[in-house]
Parts: structure tokens; C-alpha cells; sequence
């Protein structure tokens, strides 16, 4: 199961993580014989433990999710008709049928990935299809992948557990490894199967935003080492407990922080916190249009494709650190050979068909006293049909068959409207983002429009005459 669309259980614990857990069980396994592992997931923290050199029975794993419990049971050696799975009448059959257990766990593997791929999605439906026609032929290789996981991970302990209550044990010597959920309901999304398997743990899911920091402080009194997994921030934790910190995005940063980090104090890792700079970004070889450059009607606009560290080389000069502003096709804007803007765009639905939209995820211009509405221009730019052949032009390698007909993006605004926008984008819907949410107060203008029928020559005199309209 090698890609996102393969995989039942969407999440992992990036290597560098791996690598430095490892690193600190096989430090500590000997004065803590005994790890504790709740919400194991797909078992990379246990993974860990026995490189690491944990002895197999003194791994503890727990966690709610069926798909958790399915390989927990078959590592641990238990019934897979113990956990009591409901299945549709349709499917039952073909369970029951099943000669071993972890051809009953493969097919229900088989079954949960049928029912989390969404058919409306044409790629997504072209794995589905595979899926179904294929059906034993995927059984028997799941169940195969099982029979090698299980010979790895044979006798380890598991069980159906509330991780609130696994991780107040008070249990010495004893070792603690947490990686919770992160992301609210994630497991009732993730594992949402259309009623073909009904299963029930009786534990309500985690709220990593209202119960981690409670849960944490609690374990700090124990006497067991507790090392948890911390995500995006650890602002109001003491930072000597935190013992691994990477910034992958600049929205994304994640953490592992330990409840008595003493126990570290003589373990010899790179424990360096690292984090991205821009020293990795770099411009491409043009000038910037500044406030000596000048837009006549001879300008001349091009459009360019670059790497997204130049692409956010301009993002920070024009507009400093931001956000996630990460995307999939990147774009400087030159007028007279300088450059005038840097636009990311998302095009994966527009590939797989699920939309005839290309979707700006940023665009920046350079700022120019003399030009104070410059980023219509640039607004205008992407909305006409010869941008739409820039996209084409660089997408030679995805499928041919989709059709470019316009424009997706969304801003965020102290308005309903946005002037500079009006006359070039069409508002599908604008909501005002409720108090107390991140940007509360603000309205976001959602944006769909279909390709303006323009050249860029026609662009810039278009905007001249509106420049010329507006100074009368």
C-alpha cells in the first residue's frame, strides 16, 4: 500500500521522527524495559520499539479504530470475529467464508477501502473499479502482506482502548509513547463505510485542541516518562521538555516533548531544533518591476513557470512570510522581461476531471507606487484565454482530455465585496466567518469565473484606459 489511494489508515510518522524515536527507545529500554504505545495507528511507533530492542512482549498497543484493532488482534494472536464487526447482508457471505483470520481481517481491509474511495472522482473510481473486479486477487495480496506483518509484529499485546485511561496507568518502570489524533472527528471520517461494516469501540474520539494540554499536564505528575507527539505549536509548554521540533511547512511543525526530559540529559542525538529558512529560496534571473519601471501600451506580458523556491522567493519579497501558500504549478509574471507578480495555482482537480477550473492558490504582485491597482492587472491577466493556453502549455505531461474553461480562487475581506476584483471575477458566495474562529469577523469571497476572451495585449490596454478613466 504505497499510495494515499491504496491506504485504509491516511497518516504516518515521517522517518526522521522514526529515526530519532528509535534512537531514544534503544536508549532507554534498558532502565524502562516496558513501552506503552496508545492510539498505535498502523504500528509504526511499535515498529520502532522492536528495532529498537524492546522484547515483543513487553509492547503495549492500544487504539479504537477498527482497522487499528484488525492488525493488533492478528499480531497479537486474537479472534478476528471477537471484535464483532457488523456486516452488511450483501458482504457477510463472503466473510464468513473466509478459512483464516487474516483473510477474514484482508477482506474487511478490502472492504473498508471499496467503501472510503469516492466513485464521482475519476481517478479515484478507476481504483474502485480495479478494486471490484480484482476483488480476490486484492484479498489475497492483503492477506499475504498480513501473514509477513504478523510473523514481524508476533507477540506484541493489543487492546480496544480509551487512550485517556492507558496513559494514567501508573505503571513503573514504565515507558509512555503517545502520537494522538490530531485532527477532530478524523476517525469518524476516516473510517466512515457507508453501513457495509458497522463496528462500535464505546470510546468517544480524542479532541486534540480541548483535551491535550490537560492530558499532558496530568501525566507530568507520574512517575512514568511520558513522550508525546505535538502538533503546529507548543506555546505554553516548557521548552526543556521539548526533545525533537521540525518545521516540514510553514504551517506545519511538528514535535515530540517529554514529561521528564532528564531522562534524556545524556542521550547523544542531533536533537537540534530545526527550522526552515529561506536561505533555500533563490530569484530568478530578471529584474523586479519597481517603482522606475513603466506599463505603455507596448508592454509586453509573459508568463514563465519556475520551481516554488523562486516562486516563494517573490512571496516573501512582496509580500514577507505567510501562511501555507504551497501549490502545484508556479508562474512569474514579467512585463518587459521584469517581474511583475508570482501566482501558485492547484490543478489536480482540474486533471482528474473534477472540475474545468484552474484554482489560484496566491498571487502577489511587486508593489509600485504608480501603479496602485496593480493587482487587477494581474487579476485580469489570469482570467483571459491566452493565460489559459500558459496552463496547457506546461500540463503536456497529464492526461489530455480535461477542459480549461476558467478560474477558481477565494480572498479573505473586511468587505463583501472587493473593488479591485469587480468586472473580472464573478462572487459564487461570500460568508462571514464566525467570531472567535481564525480570521473571525472577516468575510471569504469565494470566486468562480470563466476565461475572459482577451489577449494579453488586450489586457494591458484595457487596464491603461481604466487607469486613464480613473485619473479624469
Amino acid at each position: 500500500m504505497t499510495t494515499q489511494l491504496n491506504k485504509v489508515f491516511l497518516g504516518d510518522t515521517p522517518s526522521d521522527q522514526r529515526k530519532f524515536l528509535t534512537a531514544a527507545f534503544r536508549f532507554l529500554k534498558d532502565k524502562y524495559p516496558t513501552v506503552v504505545l496508545p492510539a498505535v495507528g498502523q504500528f509504526t511507533l511499535a515498529k520502532c520499539a522492536i528495532e529498537a530492542g524492546y522484547e515483543r512482549e513487553n509492547i503495549f498497543t492500544s487504539d479504537i479504530s477498527l482497522y487499528s484493532s484488525l492488525l493488533g488482534y492478528i499480531y497479537s494472536g486474537k479472534r478476528i470475529d471477537d471484535l464483532n464487526p457488523v456486516l452488511a447482508e450483501e458482504y457477510r457471505g463472503r466473510y464468513e467464508a473466509c478459512q483464516s483470520e487474516t483473510e477474514k481481517a484482508a477482506y474487511l481491509i478490502w472492504l473498508m477501502k471499496t467503501k472510503q474511495l469516492k466513485t464521482g472522482i475519476v481517478y479515484e473510481r478507476l481504483v474502485y473499479d480495479d478494486l471490484i473486479e480484482r476483488r480476490e486477487i486484492h484479498i489475497a495480496r492483503i492477506a499475504s502482506k498480513l501473514e509477513a506483518f504478523r510473523s514481524y509484529y508476533r507477540g506484541i499485546n493489543y487492546e480496544v482502548a480509551d487512550l485517556r485511561k492507558i496513559v494514567v496507568r501508573n505503571d513503573t518502570p514504565t515507558l509512555v509513547a503517545i502520537n494522538p489524533p490530531v485532527f477532530r472527528n478524523g476517525y469518524a471520517k476516516m473510517f466512515d463505510f457507508d453501513n457495509a461494516i458497522k463496528w462500535d469501540s464505546g470510546v468517544a474520539e480524542f479532541d486534540f485542541q480541548k483535551e491535550y494540554k490537560a492530558l499532558y499536564e496530568q501525566t507530568k505528575a507520574l512517575p512514568s516518562p511520558y513522550i508525546w507527539y505535538r502538533w503546529r505549536s507548543v506555546e505554553g509548554f516548557d521548552p526543556r521538555e521539548v526533545i525533537f521540533a521540525k518545521e516540514y511547512d510553514i504551517d506545519k511543525r511538528d514535535y515530540w516533548l517529554c514529561t521528564k526530559p532528564e531522562i534524556l540529559k545524556d542521550f547523544k542525538y542531533n536533537r537540534t531544533v530545526d527550522f526552515m529558512t529561506s536561505t533555500g529560496l533563490k530569484p530568478y534571473p530578471a529584474p523586479v518591476f519597481t517603482d522606475g519601471g513603466k506599463l505603455t501600451e507596448h508592454s509586453k506580458i509573459s508568463f514563465v513557470s519556475v520551481s516554488e523556491d523562486v516562486a516563494l522567493y517573490y512571496r516573501d519579497l512582496f509580500a514577507h512570510k505567510l501562511g501555507n501558500t504551497h501549490a502545484e504549478q508556479y508562474f512569474l509574471m514579467l512585463i518587459d522581461g521584469q517581474v511583475f507578480a508570482t501566482v501558485g495555482f492547484m490543478t489536480t482537480a482540474l486533471f482528474r476531471l473534477e472540475s474545468d477550473r484552474v484554482f489560484e492558490n496566491y498571487g502577489f504582485n511587486a508593489p509600485v507606487k504608480n501603479l496602485p491597482r496593480a493587482n487587477r492587472l494581474l487579476m485580469m491577466a489570469i482570467t483571459c484565454k491566452e493565460f489559459g493556453d500558459v496552463i496547457r502549455r506546461h500540463a503536456s505531461k497529464v492526461n489530455r482530455i480535461y477542459k480549461l474553461n476558467g478560474l477558481r480562487t477565494t480572498c479573505l475581506s473586511k468587505y463583501r465585496k472587493v473593488k479591485l476584483n469587480n468586472g473580472i471575477l464573478d462572487v459564487e458566495s461570500c460568508e462571514r466567518i464566525r467570531e472567535g474562529k481564525p480570521n473571525g469577523g472577516m468575510y471569504k469571497i469565494v470566486y468562480d469565473t470563466a476565461f475572459h476572451d482577451l489577449t494579453f495585449v488586450q489586457v494591458v490596454s484595457k487596464f491603461l484606459m481604466e487607469e486613464k478613466a480613473l485619473r479624469v
